[in-house]
């Protein structure tokens, strides 16, 4: 009997808790730190509870957030495991690289949807591009976690399909691309969002983009090092990012200090914030503050949650941003019957045999109301999944710390996806 543990049973692992316990031979326990919520209670911090968890299983599938992955990857090298997660890859877990080959085990990492199936359907295209005898000249990628039209009713054009901390925790990260040779840098918080690009995606519309952390390492790892414009970014529907902008401002970004909020409103804790009197109206001095409008569309927005409200702030202590993820998950909670929507594009120019190329691959998927699973679930859990039977199946040999560049590894979830219902639609145009 081959032995799972997946850690953390959220918003996204109903897909891939289904899929492994589907299994043959396979015997899955689910841990989670909330009690209740899944096979057994356990504190990832707790580093002897941890290590008597991962003992005597053979893989670790883990769905934590990323800052603790370093103290999941420690014990199961310790016990012979391996493990996969659908994180970013972070200095911390490259550092176990070496230990990982010697042990042969894999550590397989940024294996959800982005990062994970952006990576695997890029690479696919350059590798295809490549065995035509073809060279890449630039490399554009897109990606959204987004709210269905149908559903998109209320001001901030969103809902919260993953972790909502994790969506303003991105928002603190550098943005870097490479445009023509050139490292272009836009600093995590506000100016992440100032001067966003807009892209028009076939079949869905224009949507504001702003860079998705540093891509300076994945020319390499894409086996283009030469490439001299590479672009991975995020989508969000328009007024995003003036939004998001005034909301890291006001210092919605940050993670200290830690407040006390016990008898504080929102209103309350935005003027202590901006060292304004009980009697200052709040949002004309914002305004004046940030050099806009009163009715400007951001405040408007921020207004509608509640932000500028006499309203008590739902948590005791915390930073702001926590306070922001307190009232958004009251304000921005998927309905029944509604539908997220996921949506990936690659734009990829290349030149074959003398002639200039654009090789197109668009993914729009919707969620599934009825049995309550997102789209967002879906294209995260499954790419894990899929690792995790092809690592129990031993059908790669690939040890250390990767992300899915391999064919061995990109082929079998590609293929694997498309049976699910996840597959892109390619072309290829005049560039």
């Amino acid at each position: 009997m081959r032995e799972v543990l997946i850690l953390g049973a959220g918003r996204v692992s109903a897909p891939l808790i289904r899929y492994v316990r589907a299994l043959p031979d396979t015997r899955v326990t689910v841990a989670d730190s909330r009690e209740g919520a899944a096979d057994v209670t356990l504190d990832v911090t707790d580093a002897q509870a941890l290590s008597e968890a991962i003992a005597g299983k053979q893989l670790v599938v883990s769905m934590v957030p990323p800052t603790f992955h370093p103290m999941v990857a420690r014990p199961c090298l310790d016990h012979g495991a391996h493990l996969v997660t659908t994180s970013y890859t972070s200095p911390e877990i490259r550092a176990f690289d070496e230990e990982a080959r010697d042990k042969g085990l894999l550590i397989l990492m940024e294996c959800g949807e982005d990062p994970g199936i952006d990576h695997m359907s890029t690479k696919r295209l350059i590798d295809g591009i490549h065995d035509e005898g073809g060279t890449i000249d630039a490399v554009r990628m897109y990606c959204g976690g987004l709210i269905d039209w149908a559903a998109n009713r209320n001001p901030f054009h969103y809902k919260f399909s993953w972790s909502p901390k994790g969506v303003f925790l991105a928002a603190r990260a550098d943005g870097i691309y490479l445009e023509n040779g050139e490292a272009i840098r836009k600093p995590g918080g506000p100016d992440l969002f100032r001067d966003p690009g807009f892209v028009e995606i076939p079949g869905a519309g224009t949507f504001e983009t702003y860079p998705n952390r540093d891509n300076r390492i994945y020319p390499g790892l894409y086996g283009i090092p030469h490439v001299r414009s590479f672009y991975r970014g995020l989508l969000r529907f328009p007024g995003w990012c003036s939004m998001m902008r005034v909301l890291g401002e006001l210092g919605f970004f940050e993670l200290e200090p830690e407040e006390d909020f016990r008898g504080t409103t929102y209103a309350g804790a935005l003027r202590r914030r901006l060292g304004l009197g009980d009697a200052d109206a709040l949002r004309p001095a914002i305004a004046q503050r940030l050099g806009l409008s009163p009715d400007d569309n951001a405040l408007a927005r921020l207004a509608w949650a509640g932000l500028f409200d006499d309203a008590p702030v739902e948590i005791e202590r915390g930073a702001l941003m926590d306070a922001l993820v307190a009232r958004l998950e009251r304000k921005l909670p998927y309905e029944e019957g509604e539908r997220d929507m996921i949506l990936l594009h690659h734009e990829i120019d290349a030149t074959i045999d003398g002639k200039k190329q654009r090789h197109l691959a668009t993914l729009i998927r919707t969620g599934d109301p009825h049995p309550g699973e997102t789209a967002m679930a879906r294209a995260v859990g499954y790419p894990a999944a899929i690792a995790a039977e092809l690592v129990l199946e031993k059908r790669t040999d690939l040890t250390g710390v990767h992300i899915p560049m391999a064919p061995e590894i990109y082929g079998p979830i590609l293929d694997g996806l498309a049976k699910l219902g996840i597959e892109f639609d390619e072309s290829v145009v005049p560039a």
